[in-house]
């Protein structure tokens, strides 16, 4: 078994991951995502940076070859 010390209080290094399925959803609902990320890092003060952002918008998820910012 692998043992594990992770401290989400520690200063880690992130990447976010944010999407869209469609066009036909809220244009604005990648840049709600990002926003609710720093929220959430913020009101549980863990230390985290984002060091970068892939962002998809309207690709679908069912194919990972239509999500280049993914793989």
């Amino acid at each position: 078994m692998i043992k594990s010390n992770f401290d989400p209080h520690k200063p880690y290094r992130a990447l976010e991951y944010l999407r869209m399925s469609s066009g036909e959803q809220n244009p604005r609902s990648p840049d709600q995502q990002a926003a609710e990320i720093r929220r959430r890092l913020d009101m549980l003060r863990y230390p985290w940076t984002i060091v970068k952002s892939y962002r998809d918008d309207a690709k679908s998820g069912q194919i990972l070859r239509n999500r280049p910012n993914f793989l």
